[in-house]
């Protein structure tokens, strides 16, 4: 019996040890900082140069909600292991979902997600 209510004691002690902790502890949240989000008209006319597998440099410049480009159309596979499909001048698609942002508006730039 007595070893039995030893184990009782220290569970609750434990219990309650856990219960503060958590209370002083366990209650802190994190601010996450934002970068802002640039509209359409912040980056227009702004020109990102991609380089392809093959030593091809491409300049893309960002007009209104399309990156417009004077490559032939097709597909570049890039150095950083992503990829542009180019139809009529404009860049239609890439990889890493930039065109996508640029046409909602949530675009941050058309960066290197490799590094």
């Amino acid at each position: 019996m007595n070893t039995r209510n030893t184990l009782k004691k220290l569970s609750i002690a434990i219990a309650l040890v856990a219960l503060a902790a958590g209370i002083l502890y366990g209650g802190q949240r994190r601010k996450v900082q934002r970068m802002p989000v640039k509209t359409a008209e912040q980056h227009n006319g702004e020109k990102q140069t991609l380089q392809t597998k093959n030593g091809k440099t491409i300049v893309v410049t960002a007009e209104g909600n399309v990156f417009t480009t004077d490559v032939p159309d097709g597909t570049y596979k890039l150095t950083n292991n992503g990829a542009v499909r180019v139809r009529g001048g404009k860049v239609v698609w890439d990889a890493f979902g930039t065109v996508r942002r640029l046409r909602a508006g949530s675009w941050r730039g058309f960066t290197d997600p490799t590094g």
